[in-house]
C-alpha cells in the first residue's frame, strides 16, 4: 500500500491534484479486495468508506437544529442531516465511478448516489478553508484534505489487517526499474 500511499502524497506535494483524487478514489477498492479477497461491489467501497473515512464527514447537528432545517430549508438538506453526514460511502462510491470513468464530479446519474447532486473539489487554501461546505446540494471538498482523509483512512485500516490479508498486499502490481524485473527473472 506504501506505494499508492506515496505517490497521493507525491502528487499532493506538487500540485497534481487530478492524480490525487483518482488514486485516492480508487484506493477503498484495493483495500476492499485486500480485506476479503473476493470482488470489490460498491456496498463493499461504501461500508469500507463509511468504516474508515467517514468520521471526518460526519454533522453534529442538535434535534433543535434539525427541526430549524426541516421547516426552513429543502427536503433534501433535510434528509441529509438527518443521514448526519456530509459525504457517504454511497455518494463516495458514485463519485468514485463518476471520476474514474467520466472525469466528472457530477453524481446525480450514478445509481450509487445516496444525498448529493456534486462534488467539488478546491486547491488548498490556507486563508479560507471551505473544505465539507455544501451549496446547493453541491459538496465542495479541499482537494488535500479529502486525499489526506482517505490515506488515515488506510492507515487505521492496515492496523486492523489479519496475516493472510497482509499477504494480499504482495499482489499489487508495482512499477520497478528495469534491472530489477531482470533480476526478478533470472532467480
Amino acid at each position: 500500500m506504501k506505494h499508492l500511499t506515496d505517490s497521493v502524497k507525491k502528487s499532493l506535494e506538487t500540485s497534481n491534484w487530478y492524480s490525487a483524487i483518482a488514486i485516492s478514489l480508487a484506493i477503498p477498492d484495493i483495500c476492499v479486495k485486500i480485506t476479503d479477497g473476493t470482488k470489490t461491489t460498491g456496498k463493499k467501497y461504501a461500508k469500507w468508506f463509511d468504516n474508515y473515512v467517514g468520521e471526518n464527514y460526519k454533522t453534529n447537528y442538535s434535534s433543535n437544529q434539525l427541526e430549524m432545517t426541516k421547516k426552513y430549508a429543502s427536503i433534501e438538506e433535510y434528509e441529509r442531516l438527518l443521514k448526519g453526514t456530509r459525504l457517504s460511502g454511497n455518494d463516495c462510491y458514485a463519485l468514485r465511478c463518476a471520476f474514474l470513468h467520466e472525469g466528472s464530479g457530477e453524481i446525480n446519474s450514478q445509481s450509487a448516489r445516496e444525498i448529493l447532486d456534486e462534488i467539488k473539489f478546491l486547491e488548498p487554501n490556507y486563508q479560507m478553508n471551505v473544505h465539507g461546505s455544501i451549496i446547493n446540494n453541491k459538496l465542495v471538498l479541499h482537494t488535500d484534505e479529502f486525499c489526506l482523509h482517505i490515506l488515515q483512512g488506510v492507515e487505521n485500516w492496515q492496523k486492523e489487517l489479519t496475516e493472510e490479508q497482509k499477504e494480499r498486499l504482495y499482489t499489487f502490481l508495482k512499477v520497478k526499474n528495469v534491472f530489477g524485473f531482470i533480476n526478478e527473472k533470472i532467480e
